[in-house]
């Protein structure tokens, strides 16, 4: 924490924080806290590239925090009996092949299939062959070493709707957001609604994943508005409305929620939670987990990371980030949950150390409102 910092109230420096963010190449952001289930701070700052004044009601793409919506989906079906996760994926699939026939579906949502971490699948497809037959030709052959797999979020989705029979974003409406209470926050693929705010991210992250698989994939820099900037979300979304890895727009309200309910039984049983957060890695079923990093105050903080804070999280701490910019970190020792969602303008800029500021910040804030509990 900066030394300026260290001298003002949480609130105003988790404000000065957003202003500081927007000035180093962010189009907008919003930040939120809850403590105990109650808000104790909600900020915006900044402008989308059209211009539009960001509030704090307004709708980011999520990128991967689409993944613990999921997950948590996954879940539900589990318990319902709608969709097992013991199941492997050859009872459910016919034509699943060698070891993935094999492959428990929960092995797809902790990030131990076996496929691998990303493919330009639209680049790869044929919809004659489809997106199923790519991932069986191109997975490596276990999931014995834990490898972060958008394609293991696809699979899974593209599985619970033919088991279900239902789409997939249908069954999140009806078994996570509308019980949550949410289902006015997020949307799949939303296209140019009001409180959607535009993403000029450009792609150059796949143009490097790309070349390095031998696949030359163009410079996109295009301003997208409800549309998700992942090239395999737009691909995908094309053939479906939603898709498992990535494509949820929404409000800091709309994810606080889904973390709230991983706080308590609205959902999911205490035990069936801390079973899918139970992990010997980092991948826990749709989120990550803190297993006491040198940068403890932040998971995403890379190995040897020096800390400047004695705040920590709890060691039953979990989280979720996105590319455009979005994390939520759950600590429920405090009952925390902090929400940061934001649209970064170029993929170079580093958002790990803002979000480990945010945290620390987030940490004082709770701090401070049990300071004045005790008194």
């Amino acid at each position: 924490m900066s030394g300026s910092e260290s001298q003002e109230t949480p609130e105003v420096a988790i404000e000065r924080f957003l202003g500081e963010l927007v000035s180093a190449g962010i189009d907008g952001a919003v930040a939120r806290i809850e403590i105990d289930g109650q808000v104790v701070l909600t900020r915006a700052a900044g402008a989308d590239v059209d211009g539009k004044r960001v509030e704090t009601s307004s709708w980011f793409d999520l990128a991967s925090l689409t993944k613990a919506f999921v997950g948590t989906l996954a879940l539900v079906l589990d318990v319902r009996g709608d969709l097992s996760l013991r199941s492997t994926v050859g009872e459910v699939l016919v034509g699943a092949p060698g070891f993935l026939a094999k492959l428990p579906l929960e092995d797809l949502l902790r990030h131990r299939s076996g496929l691998k971490p990303w493919l330009p699948l639209y680049e790869w497809v044929d919809r004659d062959t489809g997106v199923l037959d790519c991932l069986f030709r191109d997975s490596t052959g276990g999931g014995d070493v834990p490898c972060y797999s958008d394609l293991g979020f696809i699979f899974w989705g593209l599985i619970a709707e033919e088991a279900v029979g239902k789409p997939l974003f249908g069954l999140l409406q009806e078994h996570v957001l509308v019980p949550l209470g949410a289902e006015r926050a997020l949307a799949a693929v939303p296209g140019p609604r009001p409180e959607v705010l535009a993403c000029c991210l450009d792609n150059g992250v796949e143009v490097r994943l790309a070349k390095e698989l031998g696949v030359s994939v163009a410079e996109d820099r295009a301003t997208r508005r409800g549309v998700p900037q992942d090239g395999n979300a737009r691909f995908l979304t094309g053939i479906g409305e939603m898709v498992g890895h990535c494509g949820l727009f929404g409000s800091a309200a709309g994810v606080a929620a889904l973390a709230r309910g991983w706080l308590t039984d609205d959902l999911l049983s205490r035990e069936r939670r801390e079973g899918a957060l139970a992990t010997s890695d980092r991948y826990a079923v749709g989120w990550w987990r803190f297993l006491g990093a040198p940068a403890a105050e932040d998971p995403t903080a890379p190995s040897g990371a020096a800390s400047d804070t004695t705040r920590r999280f709890g060691p039953s701490s979990f989280g979720m980030i996105g590319f455009t910019g979005t994390s939520c970190w759950v600590d429920p020792s405090r009952g925390l949950v902090a929400v940061l969602l934001a649209h970064r303008q170029r993929s170079d800029l580093e958002m790990n150390p803002w979000r480990q500021r945010f945290h620390r910040l987030a940490l004082s804030l709770s701090d401070s409102r049990s300071t004045e509990k005790s008194r």
